[in-house]
């Protein structure tokens, strides 16, 4: 056998592995990102009506009230350059349009205000 077609019967298989694992591997990040709803504004669909006020209560003893619940960064991506500490924030927006990214740790409560009735 020929010193080439050795080297290509071992090291061609390996490439053609790699290659499959990733396509494979892309693949499912892909069903992953759509599964999970990512890029849709506002996860709280079933909780909060999609203009609705609530009161968000901080550890702290902060609160906000009447505010929005715009929607929620999770970035479990290492692409992202946001520090660790940024890597779960709510982002709310204040009734003048003002916006607040509140890290998912000091969240307390989130107060609903009960539906009217019809």
């Amino acid at each position: 056998m020929h010193p080439f077609e050795q080297t290509i019967s071992i090291v061609g298989p390996l490439v053609g592995a790699v290659i499959a694992l990733t396509l494979f591997f892309r693949l499912m990040g892909r069903f992953d990102r759509k599964s999970s709803g990512e890029g849709s504004p506002n996860k709280f669909r079933g909780i909060v009506a999609k203009n609705e006020r609530v009161t968000v209560h901080l550890n702290n003893g902060t609160s906000f009230e009447e505010v929005l619940l715009v929607g929620f960064i999770s970035s479990g991506s290492p692409k992202v350059a946001l520090p660790f500490e940024w890597h779960s924030l709510f982002i709310l927006e204040n009734t003048d349009g003002r916006r607040f990214l509140i890290p998912a740790k000091q969240l307390k409560m989130i107060e609903v205000p009960p539906k009217p009735a019809p």
